[in-house]
């Protein structure tokens, strides 16, 4: 029982009631240093705000008791926001902890907020806000997750416009849960036991004079945490030199300083104010063209500078292929022994770098296609699948060439047949121009499309630009038995890098089966082929797993090196039967592709001020940004990594406000 004081304490010239068991029960006698204490406490008039701090504490310790579930899964939610900052920093090996005093107390408090909602109600609805909320909670953290393992970056309110993507991606979005993902739903059954529990309690409801009590606890806890996180962001902003509620380059980044649930929070709070719409400042157009202008006044002084002005160019967009199985073998076999063929006759590129955001495959379309980086929130093709831009099919249109671009997609599939339609294409040919006569793993195998491509291209005009792109190496690698034609053993059938193994021979025979056909119809004299993947895949979304093979083959040396190999590059090869083997290993990623095309076709970009990228045959940038924001080559030139970081800025900029307009 707290004791109550009473005047009575006043009157009897300090002589503590019997009635007063507290008093009592303490020692609180003349001859004790406590009732010295109690003396001054009331001499000085104080005791009442010590009566009331006390009854306050007692409240608090009394609504504890009866509310110890709130109390413990408000811890295990924080414990399960440690694991996953701490699981999703340890995927990527160039992030280290930040486990920070500061933002441990701000994740903590940012977690308990939407529990104490319960306070509002009595304990039987309190049990299930905490029920539900515990679940919502978990089951974001489980989403970002698996996010996270695929595209190194979170959910957010700009991914929902992508939604129609998840059609016929099961297996490939379950292919990356892992065992260890149960911590974040292990407790959930028993929460829910805990709560029907209650709810079959007869007495659970008792809640009539202790209810505002409750809500004038709910009140304090709510307030006091708005203000630390309006203290901590001051904190941060004069330590740090920016708000703690500020939008960092890498998206990481703002998730580990804010937390999953203030992360979303945010997320929503810009998603809401988002000011595309609105118009660029005069010095938002003066640092794009000051941009633009830097980027196109070095000098072109390749040796194959308009050497296939006029020929056709077909480019071929691999789904998930990645440098490290570029002359690689496996258990005596090669890998990719047809695109290993082609570097005899191409212009090989081995330091070209992936560098896809949230829109993936599309980022990499968008690249190509404009020499832009894409945006750092969303998809470009479903934000702004209406925006114009000196794009490649649009400088080859006005050259004279015919333009298409072919997938075996749906035209919903990324909005792409939108996007690329206003990028310049004269045609898309979609998922309704392939008949379906072969399928694997619920899309069109790359043998059925690519013969089927080659009516198109027999169809084309010339000159042409024709852009294909290539499915059946979609993760998760599933192949079926009779299309599996290398001979893998115990240590690599039927795990993660031998089905991706499987799925490079399957494609890459087919790709060469194509430029047969087009050789034997005489048509590779006329052509130009490129020939990139898109981005990486089984180091990408699979590296744990990678990491622990082991004795994963009988010789062992070429299969370990291609699985050790998670440098992020993605090969590049500019083929033509004219040119001798020739490897450019300046540092470039995808951003770079247009301008490179466009230095060996003759058209110049120096009018149009077309895209960010550099012509990696003659630049002397010998760095690299990725979508990270790491910059790979040489990054001791200072000014160059800076610059890269700006013109990725600036890239967000001119695609967010449809800088070269947009159309109706």
């Amino acid at each position: 029982m707290v004791p109550q004081f009473t005047e009575q304490c006043l009157i009897q010239a300090w002589e503590p009631p019997v009635s007063c068991p507290w008093f009592v029960g303490a020692g609180l006698y003349e001859e004790s240093p406590h009732w010295l204490i109690y003396q001054c406490l009331c001499n000085d008039r104080l005791f009442f705000v010590v009566d009331d701090v006390l009854n306050r504490l007692s409240a608090a310790r009394n609504l504890i008791a009866e509310r110890w579930v709130l109390v413990v899964v408000v811890l295990l939610s924080y414990l399960k926001v440690l694991v996953f900052l701490s699981m999703t920093q340890s995927i990527s090996a160039h992030e280290k902890p930040v486990f920070h005093l500061m933002y441990m107390l701000l994740w903590f408090a940012v977690t308990a907020l939407p529990y104490l909602g319960s306070l509002l109600f009595k304990p039987r609805a309190g049990i299930w806000w905490i029920v539900i909320v515990h679940l919502v909670v978990s089951v974001l953290l489980v989403c970002d997750l698996w996010y996270y393992r695929g595209f190194t970056m979170f959910l957010s309110l700009y991914t929902w416009q992508q939604s129609d993507n998840l059609h016929g991606l099961g297996a490939s979005i379950a292919s990356m849960a892992r065992n260890t993902d149960i911590v974040f739903v292990v407790d959930l059954p028993i929460l829910l036991w805990l709560a029907l529990r209650a709810t079959s309690t007869r007495d659970s409801d008792e809640h009539t004079s202790k209810g505002s009590a409750h809500r004038l606890l709910s009140l304090s806890l709510v307030s006091f945490i708005v203000l630390t996180l309006v203290v901590a962001d001051r904190l941060h902003e004069h330590f740090r030199e920016n708000p703690l509620f500020y939008t960092c380059f890498v998206q990481s980044e703002t998730m580990h300083k804010l937390s999953p649930l203030a992360y979303h929070f945010w997320d929503a709070w810009e998603y809401w104010n988002d000011g595309s719409d609105a118009k660029l400042s005069q010095a938002d157009m003066a640092e794009i063209q000051a941009t633009l202008e830097g980027q196109h006044i070095e000098a072109d002084t390749s040796l194959f500078r308009d050497r296939f002005r006029g020929f056709n160019l077909l480019v071929i967009q691999i789904e998930s292929l990645e440098q490290s199985v570029i002359g690689q073998q496996v258990e005596g076999q090669e890998i990719c022994p047809r695109l290993n063929s082609l570097r005899n006759h191409s212009i090989y590129f081995s330091n070209f770098y992936e560098q896809v955001a949230n829109g993936t495959s599309s980022d990499a379309d968008l690249m190509t296609n404009t020499g832009l980086y894409p945006p750092r929130k969303g998809c470009a093709f479903f934000r702004f699948p209406h925006n114009r831009y000196p794009s490649l099919p649009t400088l080859l249109g006005d050259a004279g060439y015919s333009t298409v671009a072919m997938k075996s997609d749906k035209a919903s599939y990324y909005n792409w047949t939108d996007a690329l339609t206003h990028l310049g294409f004269e045609r898309c040919i979609d998922a309704s121009s392939y008949a379906p006569t072969d399928m694997i793993n619920g899309m069109q195998s790359d043998s059925s499309v690519l013969f089927q491509d080659l009516s198109f291209l027999s169809a084309l005009r010339s000159p042409w630009y024709a852009f294909v792109v290539t499915e059946t190496m979609h993760s998760p690698f599933v192949l079926p038995d009779e299309k599996q034609e290398l001979k893998l053993g115990s240590g690599l059938q039927n795990t993660m890098a031998g089905r991706y193994a499987q799925a490079v021979h399957y494609s890459d025979k087919y790709i060469g089966a194509l430029l047969d056909t087009l050789e034997a119809r005489h048509l590779l004299d006329s052509t130009l082929v490129v020939l990139y993947g898109d981005h990486c895949s089984l180091h990408k979304y699979y590296n744990d797993e990678v990491r622990n093979l082991r004795d994963v083959s009988a010789s062992g040396v070429e299969a370990q090196t291609w699985l050790s190999d998670s440098s992020e590059r993605i090969p590049l090869m500019i083929y033509h039967k004219s040119l001798s083997e020739v490897q450019c290993l300046t540092f470039g990623g995808q951003v770079d592709l247009m301008q490179t095309l466009c230095s060996l076709l003759g058209i110049d970009l120096r009018q149009s001020k077309a895209g960010l990228g550099k012509n990696i045959l003659s630049t002397r940038q010998n760095v690299v940004i990725l979508n990270d924001g790491r910059c790979i080559g040489d990054t001791l030139a200072e000014g160059r990594t800076n610059y890269l970081h700006r013109a990725m800025r600036v890239s967000d900029d001119m695609i967010r406000h449809s800088y070269y307009g947009r159309s109706r």
